[in-house]
């Protein structure tokens, strides 16, 4: 079973897929980390994470970029997604997805990355 899930819009687990590709995924980030008492890190911001592949086809692209609601007009769209978290468990977000920015002549890519920003758990 895959570990990621993904819908068009948002508050849409009711549409839920596995995604067409699985990713790698590097865990969830905060944008900004802050320094408090000695020792002591803060997360600031909201969670970022990135879909991330070592290599796509031009077929594997298509797919997912259809599947996340990117087209020639739209890099960036929002979706609801379930992730596996840093604690190994499930969590389902709203979030923005962008596009990578690739040379489309090409019949395939290496380390692509489909940034996800604003993660909020729904």
């Amino acid at each position: 079973m895959t570990t990621v899930q993904v819908a068009q819009g948002t508050d849409n687990e009711a549409g839920f897929a596995d995604i067409a590709v699985e990713p790698f995924m590097p865990g969830l980030d905060y944008p900004e980390r802050s320094a408090g008492l000695p020792g002591a890190r803060y997360g600031r911001g909201r969670l970022q994470t990135a879909l991330t592949y070592a290599i796509l086809t031009r077929t594997e692209f298509n797919s997912l970029r259809t599947q996340l609601g990117l087209d020639d007009t739209a890099d960036s769209a929002q979706i609801t997604i379930r992730l596996r978290g840093n604690d190994d468990t499930t969590q389902d977000y709203n979030c923005w997805v962008h596009a990578p920015k690739i040379d489309r002549k090409l019949a395939f890519w290496r380390d692509v990355r489909f940034e996800l920003t604003e993660l909020e758990a729904t």
